[in-house]
């Protein structure tokens, strides 16, 4: 059976990122968006300005990490990373809508920008499934949550993970969160930013991972999937 639980936000002031703008652009107008491509031989991230059927250069990112950019809902933002092959790398923030290009400090690669391109949520300890929310603009701490699956540590020492994805599923949340283990989804929650409260959708950490694949292959009442 599907189980609900209300966790509590935990509003702090600690470990702000940066948000120091590094370069100048010209901002976008309203009818120009964003778009991007990927040069796999070279590892050039190529972002373009795109009006009707006029497409230019707009900024390029020779250091980039294949799959490691993110674009807002409305194409005016993007986000992405330099790769430096660490969990952490430098991370850049592209506000089409003023032109800066901001360095954002070091963060963890499969940290999460929002639909809006305005917030950035990720877990900045490996594995702890403590979650803190970013206005990319100011660089400024909006809350900070722990989800408290109810085994963690019992998975966890076995390779499970903590994935933070956008909310495309529920368009009344923000993010979502999946605990997993080899594409067997263990817990799912989700993340609304104005809120004060995360929405467990299932925690099913407490069964073992025979009685989740089993449940998942033949259709039984509990949540886990293959």
């Amino acid at each position: 059976m599907k189980k609900i639980f209300i966790i509590t936000f935990i509003i702090t002031i600690v470990f702000p990122i940066y948000s120091q703008t590094i370069k100048k652009l010209a901002p976008l107008s309203k009818s120009e968006t964003l778009d991007y491509s990927y040069n796999l031989d070279k590892d050039i991230l190529t972002i373009y300005k795109i009006n009707e059927s006029k497409k230019q250069i707009y900024f390029e990112n020779t250091e980039a990490l294949w799959g490691g950019y993110q674009i807002s809902k409305d194409k005016k933002t993007m986000i992405f990373w330099k790769n430096t092959f660490e969990r952490s790398m430098p991370l850049y923030y592209l506000d089409g809508n003023t032109g800066d290009v901001k360095f954002l400090g070091k963060v963890p690669f499969g940290a999460r920008m929002d639909a809006t391109g305005i917030y950035l949520m990720n877990e900045d300890v490996y594995n702890s499934g403590v979650f803190t929310i970013f206005n990319l603009n100011t660089g400024k701490i909006v809350s900070e949550i722990t989800w408290n699956v109810k085994n963690k540590e019992k998975w966890t020492s076995t390779g499970a993970v903590f994935d933070i994805l956008r909310a495309a599923e529920n368009g009344e949340y923000d993010f979502m969160v999946l605990f997993s283990i080899e594409r067997l989804c263990i817990s799912k929650a989700f993340v609304k930013i104005t809120s004060s409260k995360v929405f467990t959708e299932f925690d099913d950490s407490n069964l073992s991972e025979i009685q989740l694949r089993q449940s998942a292959n033949y259709g039984n009442n509990f949540t886990g999937w293959y």
